[in-house]
């Protein structure tokens, strides 16, 4: 089973953690941005990506429609006030977790078929919410960009 997990580390920032987590998990799979540098292709070829950091990860995952499931320590990832509520509609339908045995009960749940899980309607709606509200995608980014600074004066 372990064959079926791939490690993506971000940067290393003097911590050792891919040196320790490689020594308590040798049979997993690893990832770098130095060996494989297109975090999309690896999207594309896994069937749930699960995001531990607050991070631009998760939010590629959704805008390309990917199952994703977010584990987070609860008082970890700071976020601001008026985005709370969309996280929060991730908790409740069991998006982001910050308890990982929940976490993992949820995958072992959903991971013969983790889209019919991600296209349920709820899951949908919860994740456009957010994606809508916190990090919205814009087709005519420098429109948009123009008018918001327009409406700033």
């Amino acid at each position: 089973q372990k064959k079926k997990i791939i490690y993506r580390f971000h940067n290393d920032a003097g911590f050792n953690e891919q040196k320790k987590i490689k020594s308590l998990y040798p049979d997993l799979v690893f990832s770098t941005r130095e060996v494989e540098p297109e975090f999309y292709r690896l999207l594309y070829g896994s069937s749930i990506m699960i995001a531990t950091t607050n991070a631009t990860t998760f939010l590629q995952s959704f805008f390309i429609d990917h199952p994703t499931l977010i584990l987070w320590p609860k008082d970890f990832n700071i976020m601001a006030k008026s985005t709370a509520k969309y996280y929060k509609l991730l908790e409740d339908v069991e998006i982001l977790f910050h308890n990982p045995e929940h976490c993992a009960e949820k995958l072992n749940l959903i991971k013969n078929n983790p889209m019919d899980w991600w296209q349920e309607k709820e899951i949908q709606k919860a994740k456009n919410i957010f994606l809508e509200k916190v990090c919205r995608k814009s087709n005519n980014f420098g429109i948009d960009l123009a008018n918001a600074v327009k409406k700033l004066n």
